[in-house]
């Protein structure tokens, strides 16, 4: 053998070394592979927890949401039998007040008939009275009347006591 042989004519050791070696090499890239391969399935696996948990999150949303929402239709619904309520009160009043605007207008109407005629009777005896003469006289001119019935009398006395 020479110094610098060539590999052509390898010992089967020196065959046998190469094996093992590209086998430890084979086994090292299949490990490396593999741990890859786990790496991407542990991120996987954390991405898929992650939106698992988004999506119980946005399910509680959507939950508390409809409760909400619920609530909110439910009060609406009591505050809408509220109004009903009120608006057939309001209608009650209405149609009662109505009832008493026109009971109050028939009184009026009737009153003020009343007071009409009685004018009219007042004025036609005012009439009567000056064609009959009959002096239709108030108190104060009667009494006025009377203060100077009183005085021409007074200076009668007075000049018949004078004379005498």
């Amino acid at each position: 053998m020479t110094l610098f042989s060539s590999h052509s004519s390898s010992s089967p050791m020196n065959q046998r070394e190469k094996e093992i070696a590209k086998e430890e090499k084979d086994d090292d890239k299949a490990v490396k592979h593999v741990l890859k391969e786990l790496s991407h399935a542990e991120k996987s696996r954390a991405k898929a927890r992650k939106s698992e948990a988004k999506a119980e999150n946005a399910l509680r949303k959507a939950c508390d949401q409809e409760t909400s929402a619920l609530k909110a239709l439910n009060k609406a619904a009591h505050n809408h039998e509220i109004a009903i309520a009120n608006l057939h009160g309001a209608e009650s009043t209405a149609k009662l007040k109505e009832r008493e605007s026109l009971t109050a207008q028939r009184e009026f109407e009737t009153l003020k008939s009343k007071v009409d005629t009685a004018l009219h009777e007042q004025q036609e005896h005012k009439v009567c009275r000056v064609n009959l003469n009959v002096p239709a006289l108030t108190s104060s001119v009667n009494q006025q009347l009377r203060e100077e019935r009183l005085a021409n009398f007074e200076r009668e006395v007075t000049s018949q006591s004078e004379t005498n």
